[in-house]
This record gives structure tokens, C-alpha cells and sequence, in this order.
């Protein structure tokens, strides 16, 4: 490893986390953060995460007075990003530096990048469903609309580099300035979706997705505390809504009315 180049890479580096009800998960993971730029822009206006962040300068804690959903706050946190590349990913994720080294360099060595993820693995150390494919072709309802999707292979574990359709966002690596061209998340999305909506917006402006299996990143799943019944209705209106929103984004209104 050339270190000079390395430690040169992480300061040419922002680490955006959207929190939401995250003290815990961020206090038990905070050694995975002090090497790196991070802003945290905590929805949840959490004055226990607040206090517990100020000992660390490398640190910058932006705090919402509401929520304001997680596309929104990724896009006002990239607003004060001043390097090349960002990482965005949830409270409930655990990496280390060598992982991060691996996605940077991913970069430089293939043309046309928009944006590079990690293999993604859960805490039973079990490689988990990075969802490669398009949503529209994953759904069975849309087999009916396309023969040569019936027999599709959802998921290839792969051993080596590959191109993606779609990828999970508990992870995602962006140069700055490509992700602010192409504007960033769609804002119309308050929670789930705004994943599969920018992979579509990498793969319209020609671009491509790189997951690379050799940098692993842990998601624990847990990034909150106990939510309360209206944080669960609220999830699940969301993941509705969201759906909706993005299929009456790409497909026809003719085939949204049928499903």
C-alpha cells in the first residue's frame, strides 16, 4: 500500500451520514469515523448525539429541526462537501480504511465511473443481495410485461468487478462534482427509492455502477433506537408512496393503472 497516496485519497474524502434517531449506533461505531471528513445531518433533532459529537473536530453535525427525509438531507449535506469524492452511507454501517482505499481506487482504473459501492455484508458475516438488477425487472408483476424476463437470475455473487443496473444505498461513493450535475437525489422521494431513482440517473447520463466484492462493508441494520408506532406507520406510507413515485416516473400510465 502506498500510504502517501492513501492518506491523500481520505483527505480528498467526505463521509455524509443521514441520522435519524442514530445516537447509539454512531456512539458504537465511532472509531470507524475519527480517520475521515464526516458530516452527519441528523433528522431527528437529537441533543444527546449533538453533545456526544462535539469532542471530535473531524466531525460536522448539522442538525434538522424536522424531518426532512433522507434524499433532502444527503443533498444539503453534499452542499458543504469540499473534496473530490463522498461517501455516503447509514448510521448502521461498519467499514474499515482498507475498504475505503479499495472504492477509491475502483476510480482510477475503469472510464466512465458515476458510482462505486462495496459488497455488502450483514452481521452473521453473510454476503447479502445488493439488488444488481433494475426494480422494474425485479418485480414479478413485471414478468408479465416482458417475456425475456421470466427466467431472469436475480443475483450474481461475484468474484471480481461488476457493472450494475441497480445498487442497495446503504453505501454509495460519488465524486462530488458528478453528483451534484446530475442533481443529486430525487427530493420527491422522502424515504426508500431514491436508490433505484439514481441508479437510473447514472445509467441515462451514460455512466456506469461498479460493485467491487474485494471492499466489504458491514450493514448491522440498526441504525435507530425504538421507534414509535407513528415512525413504523410512517415507514410504511413511505415505502408505498415511494414506490409509487418511481414507478409513475418510469413506466407507462397505462401499465401503473394495471398493477
Amino acid at each position: 500500500i502506498n500510504y502517501k497516496n492513501f492518506f491523500k485519497m481520505i483527505n480528498d474524502l467526505t463521509v455524509i451520514i443521514v441520522a435519524y434517531k442514530s445516537y447509539e449506533v454512531i456512539r458504537k461505531n465511532i472509531n470507524n469515523l475519527i480517520h475521515y471528513n464526516i458530516i452527519i445531518y441528523d433528522n431527528s433533532n437529537d441533543n444527546n448525539l449533538q453533545s456526544f459529537l462535539e469532542k471530535y473536530p473531524n466531525i460536522k453535525y448539522i442538525n434538522s429541526k424536522k424531518n426532512i427525509g433522507f434524499a433532502k438531507a444527503n443533498n444539503l449535506a453534499v452542499n458543504y462537501v469540499k473534496t473530490e469524492y463522498i461517501f455516503l452511507v447509514n448510521p448502521d454501517t461498519s467499514f474499515k480504511e482498507q475498504d475505503v482505499r479499495i472504492l477509491l481506487e475502483t476510480f482510477s482504473r475503469y472510464e466512465n465511473v458515476g458510482l462505486v459501492v462495496p459488497s455488502i455484508y450483514n452481521s452473521f458475516d453473510e454476503r447479502v443481495d445488493n439488488v444488481n438488477y433494475d426494480y422494474i425487472k425485479r418485480k414479478n408483476y413485471f414478468k408479465f410485461f416482458s417475456k425475456k424476463n421470466k427466467n431472469l437470475n436475480i443475483y450474481n455473487y461475484s468474484s471480481g468487478d461488476i457493472c450494475c443496473e441497480n445498487v442497495s444505498c446503504s453505501a454509495f461513493m460519488f465524486k462530488t462534482n458528478y453528483f451534484k450535475s446530475i442533481g443529486g437525489f430525487d427530493e420527491n422521494f422522502f424515504m426508500f427509492f431514491e436508490d433505484n431513482d439514481i441508479c437510473k440517473k447514472i445509467i441515462l447520463s451514460n455512466k456506469t455502477i461498479i460493485e467491487n466484492p474485494n471492499s466489504k462493508i458491514y450493514h448491522l441494520g440498526n441504525s435507530s433506537g425504538n421507534y414509535s408506532f407513528y415512525d413504523k406507520s410512517v415507514i410504511i406510507f413511505s415505502h408505498k408512496l415511494s414506490e409509487y413515485i418511481f414507478l409513475n416516473k418510469y413506466i407507462g400510465k397505462k401499465k401503473l393503472i394495471l398493477i
